[in-house]
């Protein structure tokens, strides 16, 4: 297995896998369970032998984590996993986990929003619900 070559000769496990999602995963000690990244360092084993909770991966998180697995915002304070990207939430705080260079368009109503969490993009289950998403009101009144 190439991946055993790949061990022997740097003299580590490399961790990134496809999960099941598609997305970057974390490749556990069985070398077969791929488990999401946001599932690293969360409190609940799901690697067989623990090791996406153990202190080489959560010793000084993010910093800890393997690289390919963490997304750090513009603001260069925050981060994020890599499968929390272009998820409609506002995980950054400034909204650069949720860009429209990185992200497909909008999948509901865009605008310039009054909430924080919603980066310029409301669901159109909240259009013409009489409660105001858009700075604008533009979700009240040309929402479709």
């Amino acid at each position: 297995m190439v991946l055993d070559v790949y061990e022997i000769v740097f003299g580590f496990l490399t961790r990134e896998c496809k999960a099941s999602s598609g997305q970057a995963g974390f490749l556990c000690d069985d070398r077969t369970t791929c488990i999401v990244a946001s599932a690293l360092c969360d409190g609940k084993v799901d690697c067989g032998h623990g090791e996406d909770e153990s202190t080489r991966y959560c010793g000084n998180v993010p910093n800890s984590l393997p690289e390919g697995l963490v997304f750090k915002c513009a603001n260069k304070r925050s981060w994020t996993y890599i499968d929390k990207l272009c998820d409609n939430k506002n995980d950054c705080g400034d909204c650069s986990d949720e860009t429209a260079l990185r992200c497909p368009p909008c999948p509901g109503w865009r605008c310039n929003t009054v909430f924080f969490t919603d980066c310029d993009c409301i669901p159109n289950t909240r259009c013409n619900d009489s409660i105001q998403d858009c700075i604008d009101w533009s979700d009240e009144t040309s929402c479709l």
